[in-house]
């Protein structure tokens, strides 16, 4: 009699009884299969309960064969000790997807909803019921508003990582108030990421700077922040080792050298990134020699730096590896240091 077989995804088809579906249990229990509706539906029929209880991670898949309220009703149903639920791209999860896991999946960690665009501000709220979350992301979720701040934040007590922003719509509903009730109840708080906040100013970065637990600091086109606002950031945030800050062209408040002064007596910071930053020049990059614990610098589309700043701050911190993105005055140019590389074409995404 011939094997009954399973169409667990796309063209793929695995015998119950051959060492490939043994292999796809394995990875499914694993986290390492990005899982639709059909996968859990068959997972419901074919695996067994204690392998459902020791899943710890699971990934959504994004496309054709998508994930919706159903798969994820059969995950918080079967896999309640889950910590780690990565629906990236799941544009099938919507607020009866987020109900389900708030009130079921209670033991997660780490929840990565990045482009879900279909959650809106009521089914966020559910999001509050994840006491033990360490690590969430909402970029781009576009429908989430102005109810999202205080009635979630205030329940998230041991959140690490928060990543948010990322559309004028979600953007507008970001503001000072929500940065005084982020620093208010998540003071675990290592990583931060704020990305086209237009409301968002130095009042806001100013309750930021009161989390001493900050290590991360990633702000990107949000127009209202000045280099004043972020200088007591560096002041009061003695453990930050990176910080990341993107502007945009339309930003009258751009860094500059006199920004890059101040950064130089950070005892930490390991790490910068500065994109569009054409008030920087060769000025600047020259003060952060004095920066010896520097690991890494990275300076995109900054059109004022030249070779001889570059070249000055390479040779001086040998030991730090420095990427030049598409700075226009370098165009073209080499340095022949092992520790400085120049790039000429797009990494990751335009000047805007």
């Amino acid at each position: 009699m011939a094997d009954k077989s399973l169409n667990m995804k796309d063209d793929l088809v695995i015998s119950t009884s051959s060492e490939e579906y043994n292999s796809w249990i394995d990875k499914f229990a694993s986290g390492d299969i990005e899982i639709t509706d059909k996968i859990c539906e068959e997972a419901q029929k074919r695996i067994p309960i204690s392998i459902f209880q020791n899943i710890r991670k699971l990934k959504g898949k994004f496309g054709k064969f998508r994930l919706t309220k159903i798969g994820i009703g059969i995950i918080a149903t079967h896999c309640q000790n889950l910590e780690e639920l990565d629906l990236e791209n799941c544009r099938g999860i919507g607020d009866d997807s987020l109900k389900i896991i708030g009130e079921k999946l209670n033991k997660l960690r780490i929840l990565n909803l990045y482009k879900c665009i279909e959650i809106t501000s009521n089914g966020f709220l559910y999001i509050s019921k994840l006491s033990n979350l360490e690590e969430l992301n909402i970029n781009y979720c576009h429908r989430i508003g102005n109810k999202f701040s205080k009635e979630v934040f205030k329940h998230l007590k041991l959140l690490k990582v928060l990543k948010l922003g990322g559309t004028q719509r979600m953007g507008s509903a970001l503001n000072n108030k929500t940065m005084k009730c982020i620093q208010k109840y998540c003071q675990n708080l290592i990583e931060l990421s704020i990305y086209q906040c237009p409301f968002l100013n130095d009042e806001g970065v100013e309750y930021i700077s009161k989390i001493k637990t900050l290590q991360t600091f990633s702000i990107s086109h949000c127009n209202n922040i000045t280099p004043y606002g972020l200088d007591k950031l560096i002041l009061r945030c003695l453990k930050l080792h990176t910080i990341s800050i993107r502007n945009s062209s339309r930003n009258k408040y751009c860094i500059d050298d006199r920004y890059l002064g101040n950064i130089k007596s950070h005892p930490n910071l390991q790490n910068i990134k500065l994109w569009n930053c054409d008030n920087v020049t060769d000025d600047g990059l020259i003060k952060l020699i004095k920066m010896k614990q520097l690991r890494f610098i990275e300076f995109a589309y900054c059109d004022n730096i030249t070779y001889r700043g570059v070249w000055t701050l390479a040779y001086s911190l040998s030991h730090v590896q420095i990427i030049v993105n598409n700075c226009h005055k370098l165009k073209g140019r080499k340095f022949g240091l092992k520790n400085c590389t120049i790039y000429n074409e797009t990494i990751n995404s335009k000047k805007s």
